[in-house]
């Protein structure tokens, strides 16, 4: 209950429609709540972002408990990350829920890998992100084909042809969906904004005062 109520406050600073819809959204707990979060985990995995952002938004969804509410966050960060276009406050949110979690759970690989996608997206952050990443693939703790594709656009844009083109082929070994292993993220269909009882769509406005969920609680 603390964490949902943190959650809503973050987003009444964004504005009233974003705080009705934390306010409206509808419960989902128990066996449906773990089957929905599995089912975004599987469309995060075969690069269906949209689709899988959707099932964990919390706008639109309250899940019954902090433990699955934090489940729900990583793939609706996660899901962020990997859009083509990326705004500034999903990247600023997304590392900020990431670096809490990863400073819980320091040696989970997905986590890792996850944390090293959000800091691949700035130039500032790009070095240490390639550094988590090369010591995942080198111990064999990649955690999902992504983590590849993170990687190999990391060394493409440093110029490293041939080990872009291997991490490349890692990621192709990992998955049967071959285009989340493609360097050049792909265009998305811009989808009809819902608007309902002062509901706001994935993405309509930034809460400024915090993170979409709080992984430290």
């Amino acid at each position: 209950m603390k964490l949902r109520l943190a959650l809503i406050l973050s987003f009444s600073l964004a504005g009233p429609s974003v705080a009705d819809a934390c306010l409206n959204a509808m419960r989902v707990g128990g066996d449906d709540a773990v089957k929905q979060i599995a089912n975004a985990e599987r469309l995060l995995a075969r690069g269906q972002i949209a689709k899988a952002e959707r099932l964990v938004d919390l706008h639109e969804y309250d899940f019954s408990d902090s433990r699955l509410e934090k489940k729900a966050a990583l793939v609706f960060h996660t899901a962020g990350l990997r859009r083509a276009k990326v705004s500034s406050w999903r990247i600023e949110n997304a590392t900020r829920f990431l670096t809490a979690a990863l400073a819980k759970k320091s040696d989970d690989p997905l986590l890792i890998a996850r944390h090293a996608e959000a800091l691949a997206l700035s130039d500032k952050t790009a070095a240490k992100a390639r550094a988590a990443l090369e010591d995942l693939a080198e111990r064999d703790l990649m955690p999902e084909a992504q983590s590849y594709t993170a990687l190999a656009r990391l060394l493409s844009k440093a110029g490293e042809t041939a080990a872009a083109e291997k991490a490349v082929k890692r990621c192709l070994n990992m998955t049967k969906h071959k285009s989340v292993c493609s360097i050049t993220p792909k265009t998305e269909k811009k989808r009809k904004v819902r608007r309902s009882r002062g509901r706001a769509a994935i993405g309509d406005a930034a809460p400024r005062g915090g993170v979409l969920t709080n992984a430290s609680n």
